[in-house]
């Protein structure tokens, strides 16, 4: 079962990743004249758009843009510390049990907001702020159980075998 998942894991990251040659050129342009030549770039597609992943300045960024061409936006992972006193505030006032597992920065066209992303124990929540702190959109995942009832399955019959282990084995 873990080679098979270990498999189509592989396919999927194979089926949404893409190597340098295979970006189409206005989406190339689009990147170079904002961030010149990074090194380490790494490319996928994701929420419709071509992601551009690499190194930058001031953390690990994440560049979006439209199929088109257009710019989006651009994600700047940065340590909780270095995001604004008020959003590092209103997370210390707010979630303090939750495990922070992604901070950072987005830059759009008219407006740089806030990104953070909490683990807890039954959902995983974004939410978006602005400078001031102030909530501006909120996202709950919720994990759940599996609902297989639908699909009536029943157990595998075992069939009883005639080897007997010694008991050092079991």
């Amino acid at each position: 079962m873990r080679k098979i998942t270990f498999i189509v894991l592989f396919s999927l990251i194979g089926f949404f990743t893409y190597a340098q040659d295979e970006i189409p050129q206005n989406i190339k342009n689009t990147f170079t004249s904002m961030y010149g030549n990074a090194d380490d770039l790494f490319w996928a597609f994701q929420e419709g758009a071509y992601v551009a992943n690499f190194q930058a300045e001031k953390g690990l960024a994440m560049v979006y843009i439209h199929p088109y061409g257009d710019w989006l936006e651009t994600r700047l992972r940065l340590p909780l510390q270095k995001l604004p006193r008020k959003v590092r505030d209103y997370v210390y006032e707010n979630y303090q049990t939750a495990e922070v597992t992604f901070s950072g920065e987005v830059i759009q066209a008219h407006q740089t907001i806030y990104r953070v992303e909490y683990e807890l124990p039954s959902a995983i929540v974004v939410k978006l702020l602005n400078e001031e702190g102030e909530l501006l959109k909120e996202r709950r995942i919720e994990f759940g159980v599996l609902d297989n009832s639908h699909l009536n399955l029943k157990p595998l019959p075992v069939k009883k075998s005639k080897t007997v282990l010694p008991k050092d084995v079991y």
